[in-house]
């Protein structure tokens, strides 16, 4: 079944989840999320693993 109440998860959507800054009901409709869509899924566990992915990210859209 299609998720009718799409969100685009950002980078600090992420940070917030792992931050502890979001709702319970915000969390879990994150957690449904990433079951429905693998990528999502794939960003919010490796985002553990990649405590610079802002400064990285921002590093590469300034060098575009």
């Amino acid at each position: 079944m299609a998720n009718r109440h799409h969100i685009n998860y950002t980078y600090a959507d992420i940070r917030r989840y792992y931050e502890g800054q979001m709702s319970p009901a915000e969390r879990h409709a994150l957690e449904a999320a990433a079951l429905e869509d693998p990528f999502l899924a794939d960003a919010v566990d490796g985002y553990a693993n990649a405590p610079t992915a802002g400064t990285e990210l921002q590093e590469s859209v300034a060098g575009s």
